[in-house]
């Protein structure tokens, strides 16, 4: 279980479904006169590779394709 879900007491039955819906950051704050922007912390397959293999969710070094990335998102 991640950080997010830990902090929020998610059950652990869905702490990953909570952590992916949640990994999308489209909150809009100004910060000295800047504007944030929309962050993804699983911008591209690699990025998700690694996401779910950390949960163990994929076998270390296994490749996630743009079709499957797309599918996922």
């Amino acid at each position: 279980m991640g950080k997010l879900a830990r902090s929020r007491k998610v059950p652990d039955e869905l702490a990953n479904l909570y952590e992916f819906a949640n990994s999308l950051d489209c909150r809009r704050s100004t910060h000295g006169g800047v504007q944030s922007s929309t962050t993804d912390e699983l911008g591209d397959p690699h990025a998700l590779a690694a996401w779910m293999s950390e949960r163990g969710l994929i076998t270390p070094g296994a490749r996630i394709t743009p079709s499957m990335f797309s599918t996922a998102i």
